[in-house]
């Protein structure tokens, strides 16, 4: 999943959520914002996951005295254990 497709969901479920919240607290259903915030809070998480890895790539590609295999090993090392 692409991260401006990430940070475009994320911006949408916080503004319906604003919205929503806006209306009044007593209006909100609260099991119904709970999932929401669980989602938005999901959503960070993978946007910050997705920049991470993207900035760890760059880094490992850019650097000539590590050798590709070296680095490629460290980044799937990085890349599943915040999956775990």
């Amino acid at each position: 999943m692409d991260k401006y497709h990430i940070h475009n969901m994320l911006e949408d479920i916080t503004e319906t959520a604003s919205t929503e919240l806006s209306k009044g607290v007593n209006q909100v259903n609260t099991k119904e914002m709970g999932e929401v915030i669980d989602m938005i809070k999901d959503l960070s998480e993978a946007e910050k996951n997705k920049m991470e890895a993207c900035y760890y790539k760059s880094g490992m590609q850019s650097n000539p005295m590590v050798p590709f295999h070296r680095s490629l090993d460290h980044f799937q090392l990085f890349l599943f254990s915040t999956y775990e």
